[in-house]
């Protein structure tokens, strides 16, 4: 199995006015969708690099982001996806191509 690291994380807060959580303080949106963004602070988040837990899956709420690292040891495609059809289809997914290094 492929592992990462999770090295920080932030949640969004529960509008009940609008029914719905916005994206975490932490992220500053340029657009709606929030497609355009950036870390309100500049640099982002606090991160744990000391320590961090080790997983092969997360669970992301709305609102909500994780920053990982992985070890780039094992080459091929590392796909990070949803498991919801329509999620896919809406681009909540991505493929990370981990080579073969040489020196």
């Amino acid at each position: 199995a492929r592992v990462f690291w999770v090295i920080a994380e932030g949640y969004g807060e529960w509008d009940p006015k609008q029914g719905k959580f916005s994206s975490s303080e932490d992220i500053l949106c340029h657009n709606v969708p929030c497609s355009l963004a950036s870390w309100r602070n500049g640099d982002g988040p606090e991160r744990n690099l000391v320590n961090p837990p080790r997983t092969d899956t997360v669970l992301l709420h709305p609102g909500h982001y994780v920053i990982v690292r992985i070890k780039a040891n094992n080459p091929g495609m590392w796909h990070l996806h949803c498991h919801l059809e329509l999620h896919g289809q809406a681009g909540m997914g991505v493929a990370i191509n981990v080579k073969t290094f040489r020196r």
